[in-house]
């Protein structure tokens, strides 16, 4: 072996010593490959006696097999020398062939986004060249929701097995027309309105392409199985039963639920029914796990939610049902064996079984609309049992199943009864308003679940004098004093994301957002006879449930509720029933949502106290009081802040209360969370109804100087934009701020990227705070479009006059 001639620096030179006789010198590179040692040729020379030097300037592209993806070059070549007769004899040669690596031509990709993904995915520098040589290492790319506009360049990744291009904004994938190793191409959610060019894909077994813009997707699918009649897609039909379903709850959301070895059936059921028996004999409409039976239920085949929907239209649940596996089980008849692939998709993970086995799961957390992935399936003839466990952690619960194209199969028992078998209540009654005595005690933060745990918070709260068991058994007494707080009676909405938590503060037992608190409400029902019912209820926090001493239902799984959320069967006593619920807060909204079937028969045992100056009944006359009376302003009848008893709330009542207040009682900053509920605006109000009153006693004077003192105190020092609650965010979030100012207000969020999002114009504001969530800027989570905003870190800028201050947040799906 010579070294490099002078004219390419690069080549390799061989002197063949004896060349008479001899016909042909091929070189090889030996080549390690993924599967192995491999050889590639990289030039071939004749020879006929005349010359005995032979050069070789091998082009970089030939290191490559677009069949066989390029892992290593290995340090040598193989010369082989062939005789007219056929003979030959080869010797193995060392060689460095790194510099030929940086050979090729460099590969156009006008797309910066699409460039990027091709760098990251070959860990090349951020400014590096992409070469031609790059493009063929390439055999997988995941590149969705990149903001991709054009593919142009990717035509140079030949040995690309897997694609994935999903939520773009391509609308030609002529590129793509000769990558003929592809096997799975996603190009779903895009602008595409012809899938033609893809035509000659004969080794793609899966295209998923939903959500573009075609009109003919029957023919143009049609066209591409012209060349490859094996082709999947995601428009090929799912199974929509109907399904027999069951959902059983898995607690607070681990790292994946039904990913794990655990089987939530025996955990429900107490071991007599597991995962292993439905899987291989299928389930029976009727029979009961807990408190569901097995109902049948037809799945859509599209939607985000399609699981949950099914799940509230069966009667399994209300609103988003988090923390559950849903197992639908369904009988499918196959006219023979047929080896064919299965495709599946979920929000958020999956199990499949098949006869009994277990053929597939997805445990990535990761969200589909659609079908995600195909994996190989074999029906035997006649009956097969088809179990999948479809498992929520959180908002939108979604299932996919179907198979690939051509497979042939039929459903057993594909028609819903009239009446469908099931042990749920036929419909829920009004919720319980009350009044209920409530009374809220302080947990821990951050150490699990407090509701949910076997501690008794009331006991912690007054050192063993009262007891959740007493209680439940007994019921609470107005005005009895846990900690630093009395039960007080209290009427719960029956709407609201927080209506908890707005009670506690129009009470007084609460001042804005508490934290780390659990409230229990008290409640006494008079039943006319016995009644075996249906109770509902619904929480955000957690909650739990006792009955007459007993406790009869606990929800543990850190979720919210605008509404009920599950059922359980209660029995109501002849006469008096004593009902306490316990509702647990970790922050933000506080919702509690209780009642019975629609056909039980109760009334509410209790009296509403005399009014009193003291509203709140902790004995003390203050501010908290002064809050109470204005957020019932104009109610008439009865109403603990109709002090004077003349049977409305005016400012008649609150200049009683505000006189009747000391210097220091009065001081907002004594009780900072009361500025959210007192403003400026409403003091300025107040004050002006006053001097219409005309008020000259004493008390009313001095309510009027203690307003005035207030008013001082509820101007802001300083404009400033607060952080927003609650932070992470699902699907919506309030933005307080304060003016030191009258001032035009505006909000403006951004994306990570300096894109506007969403402008939200607030007008003219007073000075004041604005941090409730009457007062504080929304934002729901969409777009200017009315459209959902991807998860992710998001900023808002408020501008307020001269000022101007940016915070970030953060949207968690």
């Amino acid at each position: 072996m010579l070294p490099p001639g002078a004219a390419h620096s690069d080549s390799i030179r061989f002197e063949i010593t004896d060349s008479d006789g001899l016909h042909q010198v091929q070189l090889f590179a030996n080549v390690q490959l993924q599967n192995g040692q491999d050889v590639s040729i990289l030039g071939c020379k004749s020879l006929d006696g005349s010359r005995n030097i032979v050069e070789f300037v091998p082009t970089p592209l030939v290191l490559m097999d677009n069949s066989k993806p390029l892992q290593v070059i290995t340090d040598s070549v193989t010369l082989r020398v062939i005789d007219g007769h056929g003979n030959f004899t080869q010797h193995q040669f060392p060689i460095d062939v790194t510099p030929l690596l940086s050979r090729g031509e460099v590969v156009s990709i006008p797309d910066v986004n699409l460039a990027a993904v091709v760098r990251e995915t070959l860990e090349l520098p951020l400014r590096a060249s992409i070469t031609q040589l790059d493009m063929l290492k390439l055999t997988s790319l995941e590149a969705e929701n990149h903001q991709i506009t054009d593919l142009t360049g990717l035509e140079h990744a030949k040995n690309l097995r897997s694609l994935n291009l999903g939520r773009n904004q391509i609308r030609d994938v002529t590129p793509l027309a000769g990558l003929l190793q592809l096997n799975v191409l996603e190009i779903w959610q895009n602008q595409i309105s012809d899938i033609r060019p893809l035509i000659e894909l004969k080794r793609l077994r899966f295209l998923k392409f939903a959500e573009n813009p075609i009109l003919d997707t029957a023919v143009q699918l049609q066209t591409l199985r012209q060349n490859n009649p094996n082709l999947g897609s995601d428009a090929d039909p799912k199974i929509e039963g109907p399904w027999l379903w069951m959902i059983v709850p898995t607690g607070q959301k681990a790292n994946s639920q039904v990913a794990s070895a655990k089987d939530w059936l025996a955990a429900a059921s107490n071991g007599s029914v597991t995962e292993a028996q439905i899987a291989t004999n299928g389930a029976t409409a009727g029979e009961r796990i807990q408190n569901r039976v097995w109902t049948l239920g037809k799945l859509a085949p599209t939607g985000g939610n399609n699981v949950g929907e099914l799940m509230n239209t069966i009667g399994f649940g209300r609103g988003y049902i988090d923390n559950h596996v849903a197992y639908g089980s369904i009988v499918l008849d196959s006219p023979r064996e047929q080896k064919t692939r299965m495709y599946a998709g979920s929000d958020d993970n999956h199990k499949v079984w098949i006869n009994g086995e277990l053929v597939h799961e997805k445990l990535n957390w990761r969200w589909a609309h659609n079908y995600q992935e195909s994996f190989p399936v074999t029906l035997k003839q006649g009956k097969n049992v088809l179990l999948a466990a479809i498992q929520n952690g959180g908002g939108s619960w979604g299932g996919y199943f179907g198979f690939e194209y051509g497979t042939v199969y039929s459903i057993i028992g594909d028609t819903l009864p009239e009446t469908v078998i099931r042990a749920e209540p036929v419909g829920a009654g009004p919720k319980i308003e009350g009044p209920w005595l409530w009374v809220i005690v302080p947990t821990e933060p951050r150490v699990g679940s407090r509701a949910a745990s076997g501690k008794d918070w009331l006991a912690a709260a007054s050192e063993d004098a009262v007891t959740e068991t007493q209680i439940a058994t007994n019921g609470a007494t107005a005005g009895e004093r846990v900690q630093n707080r009395v039960w007080t009676l209290g009427r719960l909405a029956p709407t609201g994301g927080d209506n908890v938590g707005e009670m506690l503060n129009t009470i007084g037992l609460a001042t804005g957002t508490m934290a780390h608190h659990i409230a229990y409400g008290s409640i006494s029902l008079d039943s006319p006879q016995e009644q075996k019912t249906w109770m509902y209820a619904g929480s955000d926090d957690n909650h739990k449930v006792w009955l007459n001493g007993e406790l009869v239902h606990e929800q543990l799984t850190w979720h919210w509720a605008h509404d009920y959320q599950e059922s359980f069967p209660v029995t109501l006593k002849q006469g008096e029933n004593v009902l306490l619920v316990a509702i647990e807060n970790e922050g933000g909204p506080w919702g509690g949502y209780f009642g019975f079937e629609n056909d039980a028969v109760y009334s509410i045992i209790g009296d509403t106290p005399q009014p009193t100056v003291d509203v709140n009944g902790d004995g003390f006359v203050n501010i908290l009081d002064l809050a109470l009376v204005s957020t019932n302003l104009g109610k008439t009848g009865q109403n603990p802040a109709d002090v004077n008893g003349d049977g409305i709330v005016n400012i008649i009542d609150l200049l009683k209360v505000a006189g009747e207040m000391g210097t220091d009682t009065a001081a907002p900053s004594a009780y900072p969370q009361t500025l959210e509920i007192l403003t400026a605006a409403d003091i300025r109000h107040w004050l002006i109804q006053a001097q219409h009153a005309n008020l000259k006693d004493a008390v009313s004077q001095r309510g009027i100087l203690i307003l005035e003192q207030l008013l001082t105190a509820l101007i802001p020092k300083e404009t400033s934009l607060l952080p927003n609650y609650p932070n992470p965010f699902n699907p919506e979030t309030w933005i307080p701020y304060q003016l030191s100012k009258a001032a035009g207000v505006a909000l403006t969020i951004s994306d990570i990227h300096g894109r506007v999002v969403r402008d939200i114009d607030l007008g003219h504001q007073r000075a004041g705070i604005y941090q409730t969530k009457s007062r504080a800027a929304y934002w729901n989570g969409r777009n200017a479009q009315g459209e959902p905003v991807a998860s992710g870190v998001y900023f808002y800028t408020l501008k307020a006059g001269d000022f101007i201050a940016t915070r970030k947040m953060l949207i968690r799906k």
